[in-house]
């Protein structure tokens, strides 16, 4: 259950979600995307109601990687570009020149085209994750919601991703994690204790 929450997050805004099992954060992540109906108090989304806007229309301005991530029919780009906007093609290759992620992507027998087994046999947990998060950010979502992002990568590809979210924009960032390492990164709360003191949110 979630008690008297009052939190806003704004552009730019990264908030840290933590707490035991069984808290909420799964919860409150559901009641984001729209999963579940709020039965006191509202969410409001740019100062509308969530509830008054359409399912589609919601989960369409927001990106989600939860712990089991599915990867698609493809190759590695395809499956972090789904759209293939040419902006998105413009910012990978950036992101690869910045944070030197050829020697991740160097690994893959084809690199970014290496092909995706079925099922992602042929990709590691972390692997799967640093996919998943590179096609969250690059989506151009409002908001990018990362439930435990890291908890598979070694150390090196952990860093690379805490150094995008530290220094790149990508919009709101909700992280919901057990990891102190991230508390750094932006204002941190944890549910069963700091939002029990906290009705009420809102996302602008």
């Amino acid at each position: 259950m979630l008690d008297h929450i009052n939190e806003s997050m704004h552009t730019g805004d990264i908030v840290i979600l933590n707490g035991a099992n069984g808290s909420g954060k799964t919860t409150f992540v559901k009641l984001l995307l729209g999963l579940y109906p709020v039965d006191e108090g509202a969410i409001y989304y740019n100062g509308t109601d969530i509830s008054t806007i359409k399912l589609s229309d919601l989960r369409s301005r927001i990106s989600y990687v939860s712990q089991k991530i599915y990867l698609f029919q493809g190759t590695i780009l395809d499956n972090i570009l789904l759209d293939c906007r040419p902006e998105q093609t413009s910012q990978l290759t950036d992101l690869i020149e910045r944070y030197q992620l050829h020697s991740f992507f160097s690994v893959f027998p084809d690199a970014l085209d290496t092909a995706i087994g079925h099922g992602g046999a042929n990709v590691s947990g972390g692997q799967r994750q640093m996919i998943a998060f590179l096609r969250a950010v690059l989506a151009g979502k409002d908001i990018v919601i990362l439930d435990e992002p890291t908890a598979n990568m070694d150390a090196v590809t952990k860093s690379c991703v805490m150094n995008m979210i530290e220094n790149e924009s990508f919009y709101k960032i909700l992280i919901i994690s057990h990891d102190s390492d991230f508390f750094c990164l932006g204002r941190h709360f944890n549910v069963g204790e700091s939002f029990r003191q906290l009705a009420g949110s809102s996302y602008t």
